[in-house]
């Protein structure tokens, strides 16, 4: 395989590689919305794979990249690819910042939610445990028949 060889298909793999993160990060977006953190979790540990993957053949790509000679290039529909790879990179970084904004809120809704169900059980203890009149005396009595 020659080396502009080696870097279309390296440009295939980012942009195959990329693509799944898009879906992937899509995915994400709606496990958070609808709160289903098994699903979310599921869907980070793939990503986390195919980010593994995709660091490793930019590498390559860099690599082989130095290694052509600058008088030879790929074809202008992997160039095209080439630059769809770097938007599709810019708008993997967005979408993972409007996730983490939203898994934060999420978080945040989640959290006090639970300090209030926390706090109106307290109170329910509380009220619970109250001595009532009924029950209890309050020290001494009156006597009505004296004088």
């Amino acid at each position: 395989m020659t080396s502009i060889e080696l870097m279309e298909q390296l440009i295939d793999d980012r942009f195959e590689l990329l693509s799944e993160l898009m879906t992937l990060t899509s995915g994400q977006h709606s496990a958070i919305q609808e709160g289903h953190m098994n699903e979310l979790m599921r869907v980070l540990g793939r990503k986390q794979r195919l980010i593994q993957s995709l660091v490793e053949k930019s590498k390559e790509l860099t690599s082989a990249r130095e290694a052509t000679p600058a008088s030879d290039s790929v074809s202008p529909s992997h160039r095209a690819r080439h630059r769809r790879c770097e938007e599709m990179h810019a708008d993997l970084l967005r979408l993972e910042a409007n996730s983490q904004t939203s898994l934060e809120a999420s978080r945040d809704a989640l959290n006090e939610k639970m300090t209030r169900t926390e706090g109106s059980r307290h109170a329910v203890n509380r009220y619970h445990q109250a001595p009532t009149p009924d029950h209890q005396s309050t020290g001494g009595s009156l006597d009505l028949t004296s004088n």
